[in-house]
């Protein structure tokens, strides 16, 4: 994958989206939602208990496009949580009782699941040679208000502290040049998603948690010269189909999530550093 020019303030990694939620009127939002694509998991026959066998329910969809990841649609309902690569079939599930977390890739017709509360995505592995640790586990300090696309979002920063500790381990060789040093983010409370499921989507991108849904968020190193950025375009709410939340059946097993991403998708192949 060739690196894009990209903006100095968003360089590097650079994730867009377009989100949705469920029980909020939104102006100029779009309405009606798209027809289902053949192989989605909305147009697969299934169950799932939590939703009740709506046949579709309130929700939001997010529409990103990563240097890394591609392209790729977050469907978020009230309690649950599916992130989709159509190009490369990969996809992220969980619902309640938010106990067990799934991969699976529409491709190879293979699937893996993991304990919620061990869970890390083979794609956040990727970020871990920059980070040198879960991103998701750094704590984050209020740093402000600001405002996104007109909703308020509260500011969030890791501690002078955390950075001085970074440089500590930089200096004793401990860690590499590359190690993050800073994290920011602006998350919004307007839109109410269940905790677990932000932790979710964090720990697929290997994010920094804090409360609120993601509107903005930016990790860079200690030398400056790698960023990984995530920018909210805009937001639309839509009627999603309950068998998008449906784990599918028929699958093969595969026992890790490593499996589920093919080796194609390593850091060397998408030229991160």
């Amino acid at each position: 994958m060739r690196r894009r020019a990209m903006p100095a303030k968003a360089k590097g990694l650079a994730i867009v989206v377009v989100l949705v939620l469920p029980f909020f009127s939104i102006p100029g939002a779009a309405i009606a939602a798209p027809a289902a694509p053949p192989n989605s998991a909305a147009s697969r026959t299934g169950d799932n208990k939590s939703l009740n066998k709506q046949s579709s329910i309130d929700g939001y969809r997010l529409w990103q496009n990563t240097e890394l990841w591609g392209d790729s649609i977050v469907s978020i309902a009230p309690e649950a949580l599916r992130v989709e690569n159509p190009k490369t079939g990969v996809n992220m599930l969980i619902s309640k009782p938010y106990k067990t977390i799934y991969l699976y890739n529409t491709q190879t017709k293979s699937i893996c699941q993991s304990p919620f509360k061990i869970f890390r995505c083979p794609l956040a592995k990727t970020f871990e040679l920059f980070t040198s640790f879960h991103v998701d586990e750094v704590p984050m300090m209020p740093d402000g208000d600001q405002k996104i696309l007109n909703l308020p979002a509260k500011k969030y920063k890791s501690s002078k502290a955390f950075s001085a500790r970074q440089f500590r381990l930089r200096e004793t060789d401990h860690i590499p040049n590359s190690n993050a040093q800073t994290l920011e983010s602006a998350n919004t409370d307007y839109f109410k998603l269940a905790p677990v499921l932000e932790q979710a989507l964090s720990r697929f991108y290997n994010l920094p948690v804090s409360p609120g849904l993601p509107l903005w968020a930016r990790i860079e190193n200690l030398n400056k010269e790698h960023t990984i950025t995530l920018t909210t375009l805009k937001e639309v709410k839509l009627k999603l189909d309950s068998a998008t939340f449906a784990v599918p059946i028929g699958y093969k097993t595969m026992k890790n999530g490593a499996e589920i991403i093919r080796s194609d998708m390593s850091p060397e192949s998408m030229e991160l550093f």
